[in-house]
């Protein structure tokens, strides 16, 4: 009987690897000439904590001069909850409002991610008073007040062009975020923002070096993926340089459009500027250069098109204007000459 129990196990091991060899086998074949004939569209994730707070910028200034001086007219704006809910209740939005307003005069697209989770360390974050509340049901319905109250401000905004609801949500590992539901909790968030305003698409993200992207692909109108050349790993105690091939995300990318043939994927972010562990105001330009030397982004930027990626959001902009005042403009004038 315990023999016939391992024959039954070892057949149907055999099938499933079968099946994953043939549907990866199609993927790869199906992805190895596959490059997005779109029009090319460069577009950057803006952080105006992070400029104002962590580089001590005037994050207005830099904001128009993005729009401006970079000709950066599709901006990623998180909507960082613990900014505009400070007080239960009570909502500023005066600094979302001046990015969209100000996007709306230069004609500008604007993706506005909402939720718990957006874009930037921590990963998830939450106003003070309501960190003590339970991570489950409790906050999940303060998190969809807080969705519906953006929505419904910025729905009407010829700015706006997508959603993207949380930011790689399936990236459970990384972060401070706890333990909650994520596809439970990520599916209400999704329904909710498409009841709210059934005009524009909805984005779900993930990594693009970590994960599988069916999860976070399936629930998207519009799958996006982050794209990391060198970072730094707590597990390898340095920073490592992952050594992936654009054929690598062609292959995943085929894989989603195994399953899901009309899905449209874009690179929601791609690394363009320093990966570091102390903070960049506290890390050398030595140290710096590691993860982001001189001329990584136009490398970063040739890579994603390799990868098949017409569509390209950067992640670092701020870092550029903080570099400039501090003896290195070669970051800026590198975005200005490739990003158009």
């Amino acid at each position: 009987m315990r023999h016939k129990i391992l024959v039954f196990i070892e057949k149907f091991l055999y099938i499933i690897f079968s099946i994953v060899f043939v549907v990866v086998g199609v993927a790869i074949m199906l992805s190895v000439n596959q490059v997005d004939q779109s029009p090319r569209v460069y577009g950057a994730t803006f952080r105006y904590p992070y400029a104002q707070d962590l580089l001590g910028l005037d994050w207005k200034k830099v904001y128009v001069s993005m729009i401006e001086d970079i000709q950066i007219k599709n901006i990623r704006i998180p909507v960082y909850w613990d900014e505009i809910e400070k007080v239960q209740g009570t909502y500023d939005f005066s600094n979302v409002d001046y990015q969209v307003q100000t996007a709306e005069q230069y004609n500008a697209k604007v993706i506005l991610v909402v939720g718990r989770r957006v874009p930037g360390w921590p990963e998830c974050h939450i106003p003070g008073w309501a960190q003590s509340l339970d991570n489950k049901d409790p906050l999940q319905a303060h998190v969809m007040d807080e969705i519906k109250a953006v929505v419904e401000r910025y729905k009407d905004s010829p700015a706006l062009i997508d959603w993207q609801v949380e930011n790689e949500p399936f990236l459970t590992r990384f972060g401070q975020c706890g333990t909650y539901p994520v596809a439970q909790y990520l599916d209400q968030e999704i329904a909710l923002v498409k009841q709210l305003d059934s005009n524009h698409p909805v984005i779900v993200t993930d990594s693009g070096e970590l994960a599988l992207w069916l999860p976070a692909a399936s629930r998207a109108d519009i799958f996006g993926n982050t794209l990391y050349k060198k970072v730094y790993a707590d597990r390898f105690k340095g920073y490592i340089d992952y050594h992936l091939p654009p054929i690598f995300f062609r292959a995943k990318r085929g894989m989603v459009h195994f399953f899901y043939p009309n899905k449209k994927i874009i690179n929601i972010e791609l690394q363009a500027e320093p990966w570091t562990t102390k903070g960049i105001t506290n890390t050398s330009f030595e140290e710096q250069a590691i993860t982001f030397p001189t001329h990584a982004l136009r490398d970063n930027v040739q890579f994603a098109h390799d990868a098949g990626y017409s569509t390209v959001y950067v992640w670092g902009v701020e870092y550029w204007y903080w570099a400039a005042q501090h003896g290195h403009p070669e970051f800026l004038d590198e975005a200005k000459q490739y990003l158009h």
